[in-house]
């Protein structure tokens, strides 16, 4: 090379600079234009609560979802007001000591924007009231609920089931779409009329079973006081008052909406994560946390204040009303005794207190006593003493929200006047008790005997992606699935058995819809009893829930690694030493969570003829078909007729 040519050393980098320069700039503008992207266009949202009371904090809008702008808008809201949070105080002595009574309401069903923890949504309402109104009643009541589709624009129609409550000779007002009724469309009206069984007793709930409304709030409390005997319920456990916790996850989108998501083809199944969760009716969602992908109309609300009676002791009743997610909750320095699962399922009384409680599935229930003067013995932090702390289990959510607080913790105060309050410490309590390791009360060696089976069935239940389905997923049980295809026309309980399958949509020409049959006990005669084993071929649990009647959990298997974790009854080799085991002290409920790759052993009374349903209580997985339809014993002609009717006179006049 000519010495004349050579260019001089420091300009020969020049260009290389220049490039890593443009390209620094460009990769600096594209991670701004992200982290200002990530936040949604948050808007001051119009006052459609009652109970807002504004006050000037800033806004934050984005423009061109680039550049913020602070301007004062009124905006935050105190969730729940006083007035409302008194209506989940309980009211059980105007009920344990009055003869059985009809109770008669008229419900209007409606949809409107509310903003439960600042993000607006449509809501369903009933009376105006989200959650709805609260049932409070005692056995043997005569309850007669009048439901008026008043949703505008509504083309799925509603049905209202009574989640727990036996039915007893009520199979027709089950309020299962497409089992036992059709839904009441816009503007038409069904009245429920059923009497409460003489020994039900406890927490219940009730909910939308009308496509996946109860993802959007059709819901509420139910709660059935145990009549007073020689003592009540208040003496007998030593507690003053009673409160209802209705606590679930809350989605952001519609519930149809999410529904899609979960079922196209290219989300492979996995369950969409929530966006926040609610106690009573209201949250308090971090606004900052919304994404772009998910343009939400936003307003920053305070926590609610979770406000709990003015006592030492007390009674709560706390429901999961999630769509998808299980939790677990403590109260700080507040320790909790269990009294009941599900209602009437009475748990040992040497079960120790603990200072938290979980994991509970959605469609369980727990009692507790709440007692304010006694802490955990390791428990030395004054300041946490008046919080409640929600944990959202994950275990059902593959894919992470990064809008989701997972855990939340909540002020809590008194309704009225607190006075000082000594607390103690006790070193015979636990930091967490699992609710999967609690016993039931025992039975007495006759009355175990009693419920020997007369037969044995086992249930394959799983979530699949097939090409014959267009690879998105479909629930089975036993290669058979359960989706309403009409919601309007006559259900299974008004339509001969031919026409069944005609009735249910299978999601491939793989699945044949079946209905499993079982001997009813004879009246009058000793009651027949089976056995249902539940396996679960998922690597995700299942709460499954069983409409009609309770049972006895004996048997819950998790797979170990590398386990199947399936049981099969007839099968020589496959075997539990524990099952039966003695003393028979096991749970009685009516939502269980089965274990992923594991399984379940129930044994159940074959009383209440009639149809019922059997599926999965995460609303994604049912929708997607994961229940079953069990018949006990033949249909009652009169409830097929009655069915039948309603469904003729309704369509007649769409």
């Amino acid at each position: 090379m000519h010495a004349g040519s050579e260019r001089p050393r420091g300009r020969r980098w020049l260009p290389a600079i220049a490039l890593a320069s443009g390209l620094f700039t460009i990769l600096l503008s594209l991670f701004m234009l992200h982290v200002f992207s990530r936040n949604t266009a948050i808007r001051p949202a119009p006052d459609h609560d009652q109970h807002q009371k504004p006050s000037l904090t800033p806004t934050v809008t984005h423009v061109n979802n680039f550049r913020p702008i602070v301007t004062p808008t009124p905006t935050p809201v105190v969730l729940p007001d006083p007035a409302q949070e008194a209506g989940y105080i309980l009211h059980p002595k105007d009920h344990i000591a009055r003869e059985p009574t009809t109770l008669r309401m008229s419900w209007s069903v409606t949809r409107e924007l509310r903003k439960p923890d600042g993000v607006e949504k449509q809501v369903y309402l009933i009376n105006g009231q989200f959650p709805g109104p609260i049932i409070e009643a005692r056995p043997s009541d005569e309850l007669e609920i009048n439901v008026f589709n008043h949703v505008e624009n509504d083309t799925e129609g509603i049905s209202v089931h009574w989640h727990g409550l036996v039915m007893n000779g009520a199979n027709a007002m089950d309020g299962v779409v497409g089992v036992t009724q059709c839904a009441i469309a816009h503007n038409n009206n069904f009245t429920y009329r059923f009497t409460l069984d003489d020994s039900q007793h406890g927490t219940y709930w009730y909910h939308a079973h009308s496509h996946v409304q109860r993802a959007d709030g059709l819901y509420g409390g139910i709660v059935i006081h145990r009549p007073a005997n020689a003592e009540t319920d208040l003496v007998k456990y030593n507690y003053e008052q009673e409160k209802l916790l209705l606590v679930g996850d809350w989605y952001h989108w519609p519930a149809n909406r999410v529904l899609e998501w979960y079922d196209e083809a290219d989300h492979f199944g996995y369950e969409p994560a929530p966006d926040s969760l609610l106690i009573n009716g209201v949250g308090a969602y971090n606004c900052s946390k919304a994404v772009a992908a998910r343009v939400v109309n936003c307003t920053m609300l305070q926590k609610p204040n979770i406000r709990l009676p003015d006592a030492d002791r007390m009674r709560l009743r706390i429901v999961n009303t999630g769509a998808s997610a299980g939790f677990s909750m403590n109260f700080g320095h507040g320790t909790m005794q269990i009294l009941a699962v599900d209602g009437q399922g009475l748990v040992d009384r040497s079960t120790p207190a603990a200072g938290g409680v979980g994991i509970l599935y959605p469609g369980e229930r727990v009692d507790v006593v709440l007692d304010k003067t006694l802490a955990l013995k390791s428990d030395r932090d004054e300041s946490s003493i008046n919080t409640l702390t929600i944990e959202l289990d994950d275990g059902n959510m593959p894919l992470k929200n990064y809008a989701l607080t997972r855990i939340q913790s909540f002020p809590v105060g008194d309704l009225g006047k607190t006075a000082d309050r000594k607390i103690n410490r006790r070193d015979d309590a636990v930091k967490m008790l699992s609710l999967a390791d609690l016993n039931g009360v025992s039975l007495s060696d006759e009355a175990a005997e009693a419920t020997k089976p007369a037969e044995t069935a086992v249930f394959y239940t799983t979530i699949k992606n097939r090409a014959t389905h267009a690879n998105r997923p479909a629930g089975l049980f036993n290669h058979s699935s359960w989706i309403v295809k009409d919601a309007f026309a006559a259900p299974l309980l008004a339509v001969d058995e031919e026409q069944w399958p005609s009735l249910a949509e299978e999601p491939s020409r793989l699945q044949n819809f079946t209905v499993s049959t079982f001997k009813a006990s004879a009246a009058g005669r000793k009651t027949r009893w089976m056995d249902m084993v539940v396996n679960n071929l998922d690597d995700k649990g299942h709460p499954f829930h069983l409409h009609g009647r309770s049972f006895y959990v004996l048997v819950s298997h998790k797979g170990r690694k590398g386990e199947q974790g399936t049981y099969n009854p007839f099968d020589p080799e496959s075997k539990h030493d524990d099952y039966p085991r003695a003393p028979f002290n096991h749970l009685l409920k009516d939502t269980v969570y089965i274990p992923r790759m594991g399984h379940v052993v129930l044994r159940l009374p074959l009383t209440n003829s009639g149809l019922w349903l059997a599926h999965c209580h995460i609303l994604w997985h049912q929708a997607v078909g994961m229940s079953m339809v069990v018949r006990v014993g033949d249909v009652d002609p009169n409830a097929r007729r009655a069915a039948g009717a309603f469904c003729a006179s309704q369509n007649a006049g769409l």
